[in-house]
C-alpha cells in the first residue's frame, strides 16, 4: 500500500493521488488564459453551479450578495478555481458541523473609489484562532482527507488576478476577506 505522509494534519494514500493531481492541474498549464475584464458576479455563480447537488441534498442555503455589475481585471479562471475551493470547504465543515442549524453561505460586495471587497460567510464552526495564520500554507488542512492544497491554491489564484485574500477573526462562522484594487491592469 502507497502511502505518503503529505500534511501535517492527514495522509496523502494512493486513492487520493488522483484527486491531488486533479487539484493541481490548473498549476501546470503553461499558459493561462489572458487577464480581462470578468464580471465577479457571474465567476462567483459559476463556481457555485459545482456544487449544486451538495446544496440540496445537505441543504445548504447559497447567496450570491454580490453586486452584479462589479468587474476585475483578471481571469475568470481564477476566480472560479479560488471560490469552489472555499464552497467546497465551507460545505465540508458545514456538514461536519454537529451543531444543529439551518446551514448558509452567503457572499457580499462593498466598494468605494479604489477597491473592492467580497466577503465570504458561513456559519459553520469557523477556524480556530490557533490555525487561522495556516489556513493558506500549502499542505496545511484539518479535514480527514484533505491534500492541504485548496485554500493555497485559491489563494494563489486570486493573486494572479491582483486579489488578496485574509481570514476575518469571527465566533459565528467562517469569514474571508477577498481585495481587489480597482482599475489594477498591470499588477
Amino acid at each position: 500500500v502507497l502511502s505518503v505522509t503529505f500534511c501535517k494534519f492527514g495522509i496523502l494514500d494512493y486513492r487520493n493521488i488522483s484527486n491531488l493531481f486533479k487539484r493541481i492541474e490548473p498549476l501546470s498549464r503553461s499558459r493561462l488564459p489572458n487577464r480581462k475584464d470578468t464580471n465577479i458576479y457571474d465567476s462567483i455563480n459559476k463556481a457555485a453551479e459545482i456544487f449544486e447537488n451538495s446544496f440540496e441534498s445537505n441543504k445548504i442555503e447559497f447567496i450570491n450578495d454580490v453586486d452584479q455589475s462589479l468587474t476585475i481585471y483578471g481571469r475568470e479562471f481564477d476566480l472560479i478555481t479560488a471560490f469552489s475551493n472555499f464552497i467546497e470547504n465551507s460545505i465540508y465543515w458545514l456538514i461536519n458541523d454537529r451543531e444543529e442549524k439551518e446551514k448558509r453561505i452567503r457572499i457580499t460586495s462593498e466598494e468605494d473609489q479604489t477597491h473592492i471587497l467580497i466577503e465570504f460567510l458561513d456559519n459553520g464552526p469557523g477556524i480556530d484562532k490557533s490555525f487561522a495564520h495556516r489556513v493558506f500554507d500549502p499542505g496545511f488542512t484539518l479535514k480527514e482527507n484533505g491534500t492541504g492544497l485548496g485554500m493555497s491554491l485559491a489563494a494563489e489564484a486570486l493573486k494572479r488576478s491582483s486579489g488578496k485574500v485574509s481570514i476575518v477573526e469571527s465566533d459565528n462562522g467562517t469569514i474571508l476577506n477577498i481585495e481587489f484594487i480597482k482599475g489594477n491592469e498591470n499588477g
